[in-house]
């Protein structure tokens, strides 16, 4: 059976123009020494799981390329971290903009998909132009054999996740992605099977915070 394990970044420290609560945007800053030890966490818990990783994926932004080769790290044999552009943030508001800006841009997005499938968003790209440059990234990987480790945003793993198991698009922020979180989807026999959401690697008292079949 072959799988996608699916991973948010881990925590991005600010940068030198940023302040505490601002998001990132389309902002390129690297790992924090907190998201260091969380990708080493997600990594550890994707050495253990029942399967092998064949390939690692990730967008071009720094905060995902240290996530991947973190994890990279703490898996057998060697892996080449593949690149592709289309998996990167979506923009919703410029980088520097405070967090409750931003927030607010999401909560109108969400409302605007509730009437509209394709709102235009402030910078630029329509909703379905973004996130559809996303899914074809993830269908071209998961075409490829083998299991696939992929490391993007959060943004974007909800919306496809969201379509994925059929949920309408505004409910995309109902489902939580946190930093360095780990989703799961196997192949089924006729269609994709979700085994794992937004696992974290924080430390867990009970087997919900393994990848084993049974956990």
């Amino acid at each position: 059976m072959q799988r996608l394990v699916l991973m948010r970044h881990a925590q991005a420290r600010p940068g030198p123009d940023q302040e505490e609560g601002q998001l990132f945007s389309t902002a390129d800053e690297p790992l924090s020494e907190a998201g260091r030890a969380q990708a080493r966490r997600a990594g550890e818990l994707v050495a253990a799981a029942p399967f092998d990783v064949d390939g690692v994926h990730a967008s071009p932004a720094i905060r995902c390329r240290q996530t991947a080769q973190l994890v990279v790290e703490a898996l057998p044999g060697e892996h080449e971290i593949v690149e592709h552009p289309d998996l990167l943030e979506v923009p919703y508001r410029e980088p520097g903009t405070s967090y409750r800006e931003v927030l607010e841009t999401i909560v109108a997005t969400a409302k605007r998909l509730r009437e509209d499938p394709d709102p235009e968003l402030p910078t630029g790209p329509s909703w379905q132009q973004a996130t559809g440059r996303f899914a074809d990234a993830i269908g071209a990987i998961r075409e490829r054999s083998g299991n696939r480790l992929v490391v993007a945003h959060g943004a974007q793993n909800r919306a496809w996740l969201v379509d994925l198991l059929g949920m309408p698009a505004h409910r995309l922020f109902f489902l939580e992605q946190d930093h360095a979180c780990l989703n799961v989807v196997a192949d089924g026999d006729r269609h994709p099977v979700v085994q794992k959401l937004n696992l974290t690697p924080e430390p867990l008292e009970s087997d919900e915070g393994s990848l084993t079949e049974d956990g």
